[in-house]
């Protein structure tokens, strides 16, 4: 820990920089800059004496995605994350602001892609609830489709809207009684799963003194539906737990997360709709929390703390990039940026390799990217025409510097239409 001056216009940190420093301002103005969606955009925040700033990269291990300049002759706190949580774990009051700054941070990032996606339409709340089952009925997710009826049904719902969630949930009960997955394909699909982690990420963690909170989800099953209140919050001890949200009809990842880590806690910071499902993508065992006893477990426990600033560090920075993906306006773009954007998740051992091998489906290629099913399929189809893929059925192998020079070419075509459009107008 040290206190440190920064004369006017110094930079206390670049954006895509990587530290474990958290900063505190205690004397002067410092101005923070990101880039916005097109490149000439920026956004600014001005921020005074007592501020805090640096959290998400210092807690997530990520780049910076933000440059910090002093406006006028500064005095900044310089701590590292381990002494930022020694001398302020403890003060409940500062970590919930923090975690409820950062849990709306965090929903802003979803609605802005939701937005991004849905080309800025939005229906009903009941609408929106028939949309997120459908999405799975199309995907013949029969089990998801079939909970989640069962979810809503005890919701404050329209009449027409319950007709249709009763005629979903009658269908999906039958296909789930007379259609059932191979076990090659389930074998097929958890070892895809699972080869996307280290070993180290499914290690089984535990929080002592709370083995009576222990649930267990099977493979598939619903453990939060988007839109229902949220009452609970989870810590997973073991397996695999997927976040999606619905938009453009469709279902798109949100996140992966494994043992250690929580989910649900967006809801009982900010009093609001959970904000996406998640499902048990392997076997999962996880304990289940109240809102009542959140304040209590949190504020006695700083090791769920910091895991909690760590996970909202970590799923803004991944929304970031998610942002990235889907704000491209062609297909192959998209496709592209979600190839690269598991290479850079993912980095490779070998400086500069160029062919990269990754566990993902034609479904996985469509809740990336907010494309539907068949249109994901067609682009990556031209894609493999025109360049070295090779798709299997649960794995995708591309060549990173021709996914770059796709994402160039795509974005010269589509400036040439724009300019030509204007140009034809005129």
């Amino acid at each position: 820990m040290r206190l440190v001056h920064f004369q006017r216009g110094s930079v206390i940190y670049f954006d895509k920089s990587r530290e474990d420093v958290v900063f505190i301002l205690q004397r002067g103005k410092v101005v923070i800059t990101r880039q916005g969606i097109n490149k000439n955009d920026q956004e600014a925040e001005e921020l005074v004496p007592g501020n805090i700033f640096g959290i998400q990269g210092a807690f997530a291990s990520c780049e910076r995605g933000e440059t910090a300049t002093a406006q006028i002759d500064c005095d900044v706190l310089c701590l590292t994350s381990n002494e930022f949580l020694a001398r302020f774990g403890n003060n409940r009051e500062l970590m919930f602001s923090i975690l409820r700054y950062f849990s709306f941070k965090l929903r802003n990032a979803n609605r802005k892609i939701e937005r991004l996606l849905k080309n800025g339409q939005r229906g009903t709340h009941h609408d929106e609830i028939i949309t997120v089952v459908e999405s799975f009925f199309k995907e013949r997710k029969w089990l998801i489709c079939y909970e989640l009826c069962c979810r809503y049904e005890n919701m404050d719902i329209k009449t027409n809207s319950r007709r249709r969630l009763a005629a979903l949930k009658a269908e999906s009960q039958k296909r789930l009684q007379s259609e059932t997955q191979s076990s090659e394909e389930i074998l097929a699909e958890d070892e895809a799963m699972y080869s996307e982690f280290p070993k180290s990420a499914l290690v089984r963690k535990s929080i002592p003194g709370f083995e009576r909170f222990s649930r267990k989800y099977k493979r598939g099953q619903v453990i939060i539906a988007e839109f229902e209140p949220g009452m609970t919050f989870y810590f997973i001890q073991s397996g695999i737990v997927q976040l999606t949200m619905c938009a453009h009809s469709s279902d798109i990842n949100v996140d992966f997360l494994t043992p250690g880590e929580l989910f649900g806690e967006m809801a009982i910071l900010d009093n609001s709709p959970r904000s996406a499902t998640c499902i048990a993508r392997t076997d999962v065992e996880v304990l289940e929390f109240t809102k009542e006893n959140f304040a209590q477990i949190v504020g006695q426990n700083p090791a769920i703390i910091h895991s909690l600033l760590r996970i909202f560090c970590k799923r803004l920075y991944n929304q970031r990039k998610r942002f990235k993906v889907v704000s491209k306006t062609e297909p192959i773009s998209r496709i592209a940026s979600v190839f690269l954007m598991y290479d850079e998740m993912r980095p490779s051992k070998f400086p500069n390799e160029r062919r990269r091998t990754f566990s993902l489906t034609i479904s996985d290629i469509s809740r990336w990217t907010g494309l539907s099913l068949f249109d994901a399929y067609w682009n990556l189809s031209l894609m493999v025409d025109e360049m070295d893929i090779y798709v299997t059925k649960t794995r995708i192998t591309i060549d990173i510097f021709q996914m770059r020079q796709a994402i160039r070419t795509e974005e010269l075509k589509y400036k040439q239409k724009t300019q030509n459009q204007l140009f034809g107008g005129a």
